[in-house]
Protein backbone atom coordinates (compact mmCIF):
# COMPACT_ATOMS: atom_id res chain seq x y z
CA UNK A 1 0.00 0.00 0.00
CA UNK A 2 1.03 3.54 -0.88
CA UNK A 3 -0.10 6.95 0.90
CA UNK A 4 0.97 10.18 1.37
CA UNK A 5 2.12 11.63 4.94
CA UNK A 6 -1.16 14.41 4.12
CA UNK A 7 -3.31 11.02 4.14
CA UNK A 8 -1.44 9.70 7.04
CA UNK A 9 -2.30 12.58 9.37
CA UNK A 10 -5.92 12.53 8.05
CA UNK A 11 -6.49 9.01 9.27
CA UNK A 12 -4.97 9.60 12.58
CA UNK A 13 -6.01 13.50 13.42
CA UNK A 14 -2.64 14.44 13.78
CA UNK A 15 -0.98 17.52 12.44
CA UNK A 16 2.03 17.32 9.77
CA UNK A 17 5.17 19.64 11.73
CA UNK A 18 8.46 20.27 10.53
CA UNK A 19 9.82 20.39 6.67
CA UNK A 20 7.60 18.31 4.60
CA UNK A 21 6.03 17.43 0.99
CA UNK A 22 2.68 16.10 2.08
CA UNK A 23 2.63 14.63 -0.64
CA UNK A 24 5.56 11.82 0.43
CA UNK A 25 4.47 8.82 -0.35
CA UNK A 26 4.51 6.27 2.32
CA UNK A 27 5.47 2.76 1.37
CA UNK A 28 5.09 1.09 4.30
CA UNK A 29 5.34 1.38 8.88
CA UNK A 30 8.40 -0.08 11.18
CA UNK A 31 10.50 0.50 14.10
CA UNK A 32 13.25 3.09 14.29
CA UNK A 33 15.96 1.23 13.83
CA UNK A 34 15.06 -0.38 10.69
CA UNK A 35 12.96 2.68 9.08
CA UNK A 36 14.03 3.55 5.59
CA UNK A 37 13.29 6.59 3.74
CA UNK A 38 10.01 5.63 2.12
CA UNK A 39 8.61 4.81 5.60
CA UNK A 40 7.47 6.03 8.98
CA UNK A 41 7.90 5.19 12.45
CA UNK A 42 6.93 6.20 16.30
CA UNK A 43 8.54 7.48 18.91
CA UNK A 44 8.05 8.40 22.97
CA UNK A 45 10.35 9.64 25.32
CA UNK A 46 13.12 8.61 25.86
CA UNK A 47 13.80 7.62 22.32
CA UNK A 48 12.22 10.80 20.46
CA UNK A 49 16.50 11.34 19.78
CA UNK A 50 16.90 8.38 18.28
CA UNK A 51 13.75 8.96 16.13
CA UNK A 52 15.52 12.31 14.61
CA UNK A 53 18.49 10.33 13.70
CA UNK A 54 16.50 7.50 11.76
CA UNK A 55 16.08 7.33 8.22
CA UNK A 56 12.69 7.40 8.53
CA UNK A 57 10.34 9.79 6.49
CA UNK A 58 8.34 10.96 9.25
CA UNK A 59 7.47 10.13 12.98
CA UNK A 60 4.41 9.90 14.64
CA UNK A 61 4.85 11.70 17.85
CA UNK A 62 3.05 12.86 20.91
CA UNK A 63 1.17 16.27 20.47
CA UNK A 64 2.87 17.94 22.95
CA UNK A 65 6.53 17.00 21.96
CA UNK A 66 7.99 20.56 21.40
CA UNK A 67 11.16 20.99 19.30
CA UNK A 68 11.47 17.82 17.15
CA UNK A 69 13.47 18.73 14.42
CA UNK A 70 12.31 15.53 11.79
CA UNK A 71 9.13 15.53 9.63
CA UNK A 72 6.05 14.19 11.76
CA UNK A 73 2.78 14.46 12.93
CA UNK A 74 2.09 14.98 15.98
CA UNK A 75 -1.31 13.08 17.68
CA UNK A 76 -3.20 13.16 20.92
CA UNK A 77 -2.12 9.30 21.70
CA UNK A 78 0.49 8.27 19.32
CA UNK A 79 1.42 4.90 20.05
CA UNK A 80 -2.65 3.63 19.32
CA UNK A 81 -2.37 6.11 16.35
CA UNK A 82 0.74 3.90 15.11
CA UNK A 83 -1.08 0.59 16.01
CA UNK A 84 -4.15 2.10 14.10
CA UNK A 85 -2.11 3.11 10.86
CA UNK A 86 0.41 0.61 10.92
CA UNK A 87 -2.85 -2.49 10.03
CA UNK A 88 -2.91 -0.67 6.47
CA UNK A 89 0.23 -2.47 5.66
Amino acid sequence: MKITLAEIANLINGKLCGDYDENLVITGATGIALAGPSEITFAVDPHLEEAIACNAAAVIIQEDVDGFSKTCIKSKKSSRSFQYFIKYF
